[in-house]
C-alpha cells in the first residue's frame, strides 16, 4: 500500500467504460484505507462521521477484534477530487495510524456472554448511514467486536457484532433500534458459557476466562486476571501467544488445557486445599488400590499389597 502521513492507502479513480453503466461507476474515486483506532464505544463513529462529512459512501468495512483489536480495513467512494482531498487531510489530521506500532494492553473487557449481542442489520446504502447508527450503538455504550460491510455481496446488510457494559443494556439497545426503524435479524444473543466458542470479535483470551468460570468460582477467576495483569512478562507472552495461535490451533487447545488446570490448581492451596477418598478396589487377596480425588479433579492413585 502506498503511505500516506501514517495512514496507508490506496486510491483509484473510475475508468469509463463504454457500453456500461452501473451506480458504482458514477463513482470517481475509490479510496482503500487501513487506519487503526482505539477499543472502546464510539471509536467507529467517530471514524465513520468523518467519512460522511465529506459526503464519502462506504462500500466495504471490515473489523474483527478477535484478530486485531485495532485495526479496520475500508473501502471509500467519493464522487469529487475536493471531498476526497479533504478525506484525506482528515485522514493526516487524525493519525489513525499511530496506533499500528504502538505496544497496546489487550484489555479483557467482555466477562459475560450475555452482554454480546450479534446481529444482521439493513442499512440504506449511501453516506452517513454506517455513521447514524454507530451514533445509536455509542449513545448505548455498545463497543462493536465484529463487523462485515460488503456491498458486491449485500449493498445493504451488515454483519455486526457487539458487546454492551451490562447485560441489561441489550434489550434497551434493540429497543432503540427498533424505535429508530432498522430492520434487523438477531444471529446470535449470548446466554450460556457452553456457547462462547462461536462467538465472534471475542479475544482469545476473555474466551478462556469465561470457559475457565465453569470451573472455578468468580472470585478465583478475578484472582487468576489480576496475577496476569501484574507480570508484563507473562501479559506479553500470552499476547503474543495469542497473536500466533489462529495458526496452530492444536497448541493452542493445549495451552488452554495446561491453564485450566494450573488455574484450578492454585485455587485450592492452604485452606482450601481438600482430599476426597473414593472406595478402594480390592485385587486379589493382597492388593487394594485406592483412589483420591484432588481439587482440580484430577486423581491420585496408590496401590497397597501386602506379601
Amino acid at each position: 500500500m502506498g503511505k500516506y502521513k501514517n495512514s496507508y492507502i490506496k486510491v483509484y479513480r473510475r475508468l469509463k467504460v463504454a457500453g456500461v453503466s452501473s451506480k458504482k461507476q458514477e463513482t470517481e474515486f475509490l479510496v482503500k484505507c487501513e487506519v487503526f483506532l482505539e477499543d472502546k464505544p464510539g471509536s467507529l463513529v467517530d471514524f465513520s462521521s468523518l467519512i460522511a462529512e465529506r459526503e464519502g459512501n462506504i462500500g466495504f468495512f471490515h473489523y474483527d477484534r478477535s484478530v486485531d483489536c485495532n485495526r479496520i480495513a475500508a473501502g471509500v467512494q467519493y464522487e469529487n477530487k475536493n471531498n476526497l482531498y479533504r478525506f484525506l487531510e482528515l485522514l493526516r489530521e487524525k493519525d489513525y495510524y499511530s496506533l499500528k506500532n504502538e505496544i497496546r494492553k489487550d484489555e479483557i473487557q467482555i466477562m459475560t456472554p450475555e452482554s454480546v449481542l450479534e446481529i444482521k442489520v439493513r442499512l440504506i446504502n449511501k453516506p452517513g448511514s454506517l455513521a447514524a447508527f454507530a451514533l445509536l450503538l455509542k449513545e448505548h455504550r455498545a463497543n462493536v467486536i465484529y463487523m462485515l460491510y460488503d456491498e458486491d455481496i449485500d449493498p445493504e446488510s451488515a454483519d455486526i457484532a457487539l458487546a454492551t457494559e451490562n447485560p441489561g443494556e441489550v434489550n434497551s439497545l434493540l429497543g432503540a433500534i427498533n424505535s429508530k426503524g432498522y430492520n434487523y435479524k438477531v444471529v446470535y444473543r449470548g446466554s450460556d458459557i457452553e456457547e462462547v466458542e462461536r462467538i465472534i470479535g471475542l479475544k482469545l483470551v476473555e474466551k478462556f476466562f469465561l470457559r475457565l468460570q465453569k470451573l472455578v468460582s468468580s472470585q478465583d477467576v478475578q484472582e487468576l486476571m489480576a496475577v496476569v495483569d501484574s507480570s508484563k512478562k507473562l501479559y506479553t507472552e500470552l499476547v503474543r501467544f495469542y497473536s500466533e495461535m489462529s495458526n496452530h490451533l492444536e497448541k493452542g487447545n493445549v495451552f488452554e488445557d495446561i491453564l485450566t488446570f494450573a488455574s484450578t490448581s492454585i485455587a485450592k492451596v492452604g485452606k482450601n486445599f481438600y482430599v476426597k477418598e473414593l472406595p478402594p478396589l480390592q485385587f486379589e487377596d493382597n492388593i487394594q488400590l485406592f483412589t483420591f480425588r484432588l481439587p482440580n479433579r484430577r486423581k491420585y492413585i496408590h496401590f497397597s499389597s501386602r506379601w
